[in-house]
């Protein structure tokens, strides 16, 4: 029997590990922020993103000059994290002209959606681009009805044949939480419901950062206000995880939920943070083996108080759990990064900037992940296997039977 020339392979959950590229040379994408991200088996899709230390200013209507980052990427890049490449999706020709603001994107299954507004916005003019990442075939669909008249450009939920979107201006110019939906058989957006301020429960002056759902109800997180001016200033306030504002689809109505918080772990919850585009906090979540829905958030830095602290919200149980008690899953030198969660329970951040807060580091494109909960052993397996035989994937199918690996196998793990 031949020596084992690799390290005994042990499972580590709670323990970060970053993937570097298999060649320093190869291609990849350019350092940004604010990118969407998603996991689909071996893959890890990275769409759009931008570099905020870049800034470049923009003329608009009547003289009027604003600060811009630039460049802001519109791409679409993939990483297999089994063969560690990156891999340029050429999907920027098939997406809509830049007059095309994005107000909506989710990634879900096979499908990346993105729901577009035409500049100016009274022109009321908006589409979906359904693209996907199997065949790299792009739909558009425009859309007409109930159009809103400023959407927010926060995250988009699906139930059945309609997507969701939350919140819009109203008569007055306030933001408020008005709820619309998309059918996406027929192409028409419907406002299921309209922000009058005359019910506590509303999201009234202020629209929600993020979305998360669990096949009933729309959860929000963080709540852009409004100023007392007339213009609209991006105003984050500090945010309070002890009650969230969930709007209920069924019965069409607004409502305060209660949140529990971890008996083990001081503080109980997450303390309240704020900053806008994701400066001091990032979000994401995901269905669990037990067909729970999972919120992770995770702590970033704003004005003088430092968080590296990481939460799980369970939408089944409303309770909070602490599930980084030494506060260095995600280190304190990580900011802006974006996140995604993989169905096995394998946290993913990408780009951002790593380094301590003093120091100018450049915006980058590294991948870092971290199980967050024990996978199945089949999981565990496959990660024992691809640890002493890293070049499995490159190798035929007589090869890889011949090591006694099942080829119905092999196939169900990288398919």
């Amino acid at each position: 029997m031949s020596k084992l020339t690799k390290q005994l392979y042990m499972f580590k959950p709670f323990v970060l590990q970053e993937h570097t590229p298999k060649y320093d040379d190869d291609e990849e994408p350019e350092g940004r922020c604010g990118s969407k991200i998603y996991c689909k088996g071996h893959n890890l899709y990275i769409y759009r993103g931008s570099d905020p230390t870049i800034l470049d200013v923009q003329e608009l209507e009547d003289g009027v000059i604003r600060l811009v980052t630039k460049p802001e990427f519109r791409d679409m890049w993939v990483f297999n994290l089994l063969s560690r490449e990156w891999a340029y999706i050429d999907i920027e020709f098939q997406l809509p002209v830049w007059q095309h603001n994005e107000i909506g994107v989710i990634f879900e299954g096979n499908l990346l959606t993105i729901c577009t507004m035409r500049l100016p916005y009274s022109d009321k003019l908006t589409d979906l681009y359904i693209f996907n990442i199997l065949n790299e075939h792009m739909i558009n669909q425009p859309l007409q009805g109930e159009v809103p008249t400023y959407p927010s450009g926060c995250n988009v939920i699906r139930n059945g044949e309609y997507y969701y979107l939350v919140g819009d201006v109203d008569d007055e110019n306030n933001r408020v939480g008005n709820v619309y939906r998309i059918n996406m058989k027929s192409g028409i957006w419907e406002c299921v419901y309209k922000c009058q301020g005359k019910y506590k429960n509303e999201l009234w002056k202020c629209i929600p950062y993020y979305l998360a759902f669990d096949g009933k109800t729309i959860f929000t997180f963080f709540s852009l206000d409004d100023d007392d001016d007339d213009e609209h200033e991006d105003n984050f306030t500090p945010y309070s995880f002890l009650n969230l504002a969930a709007f209920d689809v069924h019965n069409r109505r607004w409502r305060m939920i209660n949140t529990h918080g971890d008996v083990d772990h001081v503080p109980n919850y997450p303390m309240d943070r704020d900053g806008p585009n994701g400066a001091c906090f990032q979000i994401t979540h995901y269905r669990n083996s037990d067909n729970d829905f999972i919120v992770i958030l995770s702590g970033q830095f704003g004005h003088k108080d430092y968080y590296n602290d990481l939460w799980t919200l369970n939408l089944s149980t409303m309770t909070w759990k602490n599930i980084d008690n030494r506060e260095r899953l995600i280190p304190r030198t990580f900011k802006r990064y974006s996140m995604t969660v993989s169905p096995a329970g394998q946290l993913f951040t990408f780009g951002g900037f790593i380094g301590e807060p003093k120091d100018k580091v450049p915006c980058g494109s590294r991948v870092h992940s971290v199980w967050i909960t024990i996978p199945k052993l089949i999981d565990i397996c496959w990660e024992s296997v691809l640890h002493y035989l890293p070049g499995l994937v490159s190798m035929s199918q007589e090869q890889i039977e011949n090591l006694g690996i099942s080829w119905k196998f092999f196939q169900s793990r990288i398919n």
